[in-house]
């Protein structure tokens, strides 16, 4: 009786290869490779399906990157002598050919390959091997996220946080997509940094995060990288990081166990972020102007917003740009509801960080575009230097006359993010140079988090350059010098 798990079916399943795609590669019927896979027809070691076979495996391991077949030669005999792809096609050629059974046929057990990685270094590079499995793959993929863990892994080396960004970024602009589960119950400064690290690539439009509503220690911290389907990374957390150990797994039923634990997680969590397209969330705004509350607000952007332009210098701001009605008419539905906002300075204590160097470019432009106003729109809104300057006017007015509007000045790089957060309500975000997307959480650790953040931002701003009579007499010298 012959055994049915062939060693062509393992390596085929390590692989994640079909029988369809390999019966393509070959050019041969499907139901030729079911007999390979299930030991109903052998295949010659003199045959040409076998040398185009072997030459198909190396070029898929050699594009992924995972050394699946040495470790697996190895395994098999470890004094192979490996080191040119003409070596690897004769022993694989042979492995495959050979009688000697692979695995036990105790069909309640089965023998699987898996790569372990040790310590935080180890982490890394196994995260690596997961991005360039994407990134080397012609597929869109679905990947699935989760960290409980400490996240020194990822933050300790520089080098690799960026370059992680970067994958990360190339990966999502490729269109694969994320499901993240943020395990936000942490402290503040450490889930603070998740954040900055996340925030950036919420605005592909491609990741859908959420958290577990559940906030209780748990002894065992884990972490969960799933490629669907095709592999994943898996650890826990452990008392030193050099015994921290991270596990790389590509048969399927290791892959269904994982995907199975993932989606029961999933199913009792709650949207961490939403994403808006960013011409299309007025409804949004209408929900954050209703709420009934006297919290305080943060404000972070490099140039004042359109929402701090009066109501008559903003219809002749449109007028000037000759918008259709249904683009004004949209554009004044999003002035009001954004007014709403402001027009409760009586009873909330709004801060807004402007960038001086930023205002200091504007101010000597004849055209400013505003970049928050062209999203909404869809079409380039810009003003002229005139009315530029009554806008800055405008909020030297507002600075005299309202005890609770603040603003301070920074003079560091453009910010690279707008940005509003609301005490105990919500925050949300949006990129300053022609960004389609506004992001939003009213989760109250997320909330927490960021306005500690930026309260912290405020707080390290020089007295000087947020004292009210300061920042007023910076504004005029630099409408007095133009």
């Amino acid at each position: 009786m012959r055994d049915k798990n062939s060693k062509l079916s393992i390596l085929m399943d390590k692989m994640n290869i079909t029988g369809r795609e390999l019966a393509g590669a070959l050019n041969v019927d499907y139901s030729l490779v079911s007999k390979w896979r299930n030991n109903q027809r052998p295949l010659p070691l003199r045959s040409i399906h076998l040398k185009n076979m072997v030459n198909y495996f190396i070029l898929i391991d050699r594009s992924t990157g995972q050394d699946i077949l040495k470790d697996l030669l190895k395994e098999h005999d470890p004094k192979l002598n490996l080191g040119s792809e003409t070596q690897l096609s004769v022993a694989l050629s042979r492995w495959l050919t050979e009688s000697t059974p692979l695995v036990t046929k105790n069909k309640e057990s089965y023998c699987t390959n898996f790569n372990v990685y040790k310590g935080n270094s180890g982490r890394r590079l196994a995260v690596f091997k997961f991005f360039d499995y994407i990134l080397n793959s012609k597929k869109q993929h679905n990947l699935m996220l989760i960290s409980q863990e400490n996240m020194t892994w990822l933050t300790e080396d520089s080098t690799f946080l960026k370059i992680w960004q970067q994958k990360l970024v190339e990966i999502l602009h490729k269109n694969h997509k994320i499901q993240i589960i943020h395990w936000i119950d942490r402290y503040t400064e450490n889930l603070s940094s998740i954040i900055n690290l996340w925030l950036p690539l919420y605005f592909t439009g491609n990741i859908e995060s959420f958290y577990y509503p559940k906030y209780t220690d748990t002894l065992f911290q884990g972490t969960l990288f799933i490629i669907k389907n095709n592999l994943v990374v898996t650890g826990m957390n452990s008392e030193t990081p050099n015994n921290r150990y991270t596990a790389l797994y590509n048969d399927t039923n290791t892959l269904n166990h994982y995907q199975w634990m993932f989606k029961m997680l999933l199913s009792n969590c709650q949207p961490l972020v939403k994403v808006y397209p960013l011409n299309d969330s007025l409804q949004m705004l209408k929900s954050i102007a209703q709420v009934n509350t006297t919290n305080n607000a943060i404000l972070v952007s490099n140039l004042p917003i359109f929402s701090t332009i009066t109501p008559k210098l903003f219809e002749e701001i449109l007028s000037s740009n000759n918008l259709d009605d249904e683009t004004l008419k949209k554009c004044l539905k999003y002035y009001e509801s954004l007014n709403s906002i402001h027009n409760t300075l009586n009873i909330h204590s709004i801060k807004h960080i402007f960038n001086k160097s930023v205002i200091e470019t504007a101010v000597h432009s004849e055209n400013i575009i505003y970049d928050d106003l062209s999203s909404i729109a869809g079409v380039e809104i810009t003003v002229t230097k005139d009315m530029f300057l009554r806008h800055i006017q405008g909020i030297i007015a507002q600075l005299e006359i309202n005890n609770n509007y603040k603003v301070g000045l920074i003079t560091s790089n453009p910010h690279p993010i707008n940005l509003w957060v609301q005490e105990e309500n919500c925050v949300f975000t949006w990129q300053p140079n022609k960004g389609k997307f506004i992001v939003v959480s009213t989760e109250p650790t997320v909330v927490h988090a960021s306005y500690h953040e930026h309260q912290q931002i405020w707080e390290s701003i020089p007295r000087i350059n947020r004292d009210k009579r300061y920042v007023i007499a910076k504004l005029q010298e630099l409408i007095a010098l133009v």
